[in-house]
């Protein structure tokens, strides 16, 4: 557990180390050591140890079956779904539930859902990342594949040009890959030097996922694989990765109902956040560090302060120190952006977050007694600390 204090002097933290643009908790903090490698519980067997994707890799389906998902580019020879592993999708996909929207469309057949992707797996950015929490970032990078598509659509999202959502959005030309070029981007990324595979908005792409990551640690990944969600996902689906995902990194961005409605359109966002967060944890146990600080296995929590709603974040703060204490780690962060045309539906979002909301938000953490946390410099709300979504590598 953690023996150093995350504590405040004045408008000083100590205790503490700057890197990039968060800080971080001194070496000594973490939830978990690492002497052996092996994170404990379920996250003990390092994804993929089988070896194999569902089914036998011997019975790849005809080409031209494989052509018969919408948005699916046709695979290189040899590389084709097995036959279990298009039931698997056919499973997941044909009435899909992935998400608390449960729209129970067929992707399959190229209907769309809220998330407004077929069955198909469509990238927008696939790149070292350098702008995650030290623990994950490393010197290395991050190897962040972005996702199109969201099951959430906040109003004031910031990746909107990838997602889809929220006032005046506009989308990009994404990349659609198969199964087995997704598993190849992971691989390629490994060789560029990434510290980890980071999933970023996968939800809606969970079941290609287990099939990608799989074939890639069949070939040769090492990586911890990230699972970087907005979290609105059907705890139910969270199981479909077991054994896949290392590190867990979901939001947790509202506690109030009234609030969730308002920016997300989900009411009950807070009730599915936490059983997928509960999921999560059920299958990683406490957040395991090694040596240098880096995340081996566990939860990360994110959670972005808005402007005027610091009472709803120390509430998120509260529960998730109440129900986990320092087995996980929580990142509290300040990069809220106003993003063009939100304060016309939404004025009191056309602001950045203030000094004293931050600083309020981070005392009454201090005060919780909160080790385990990332916090961030002001300089992080800038426009300019979102990815360029037009340059694909």
């Amino acid at each position: 557990m953690a023996d150093s204090e995350f504590r405040t002097e004045g408008n000083m933290r100590q205790d503490m180390i700057n890197e990039g643009n968060y800080i971080r908790p001194k070496a000594g903090s973490e939830a978990a050591s690492c002497d052996a490698g092996t994170p404990p519980g379920d996250a003990g067997t390092p994804p993929g140890d089988a070896g194999t994707p569902p089914g036998d890799a011997g019975t790849a389906i005809p080409h031209r079956m494989c052509s018969g998902i919408a948005g699916t580019p046709p695979d290189d020879e040899g590389t084709a779904l097995t036959a279990e592993e298009m039931a698997f999708m056919h499973d997941n996909l044909s009435d899909c539930t992935l998400c608390h929207r449960a729209c129970h469309v067929d992707r399959l057949s190229g209907s769309l859902g809220f998330c407004r992707m077929d069955a198909g797996i469509h990238i927008a950015r696939s790149s070292l990342h350098f702008w995650e929490e030290p623990c994950l970032a490393g010197e290395g990078g991050s190897g962040a594949i972005f996702f199109e598509g969201c099951s959430l659509g906040c109003v004031y999202c910031q990746n909107r040009s990838i997602s889809g959502v929220g006032p005046h959005a506009h989308g990009v030309s994404a990349r659609s890959l198969t199964v087995a070029r997704l598993a190849d981007e992971m691989l390629r990324l490994q060789s560029a030097g990434a510290e980890n595979i980071d999933l970023v908005t996968p939800t809606h792409f969970i079941p290609q996922i287990a099939l990608a990551a799989s074939r890639a640690r069949s070939k040769g990944l090492s990586l911890p694989i990230v699972y970087n969600t907005g979290t609105y996902e059907a705890a139910e689906s969270i199981g479909l990765l077991k054994g896949c995902v290392d590190i867990w990194m979901p939001d947790l961005k509202y506690y109030s109902s009234e609030l969730s409605d308002r920016y997300s359109h989900a009411p009950d966002y807070f009730s599915a956040a936490a059983a997928a967060i509960s999921s999560m944890y059920d299958m990683c146990g406490p957040a395991v560090m090694d040596a240098e600080g880096r995340m081996k296995s566990g939860i990360l929590v994110r959670h972005m302060v808005l402007p005027g709603h610091t009472r709803d974040s120390m509430a998120v703060l509260r529960y998730l120190h109440e129900t986990y204490g320092d087995n996980i780690y929580i990142s509290i962060m300040r990069q809220y952006t106003p993003m063009p045309g939100v304060a016309d539906l939404y004025p009191e979002l056309g602001r950045r977050v203030t000094d004293r909301e931050y600083d309020k938000v981070l005392d009454y953490a201090i005060g919780l007694g909160i080790t385990n946390a990332f916090i961030q410099d002001k300089e992080t709300a800038k426009e300019s600390f979102i990815p360029d979504f037009t340059q694909f590598h």
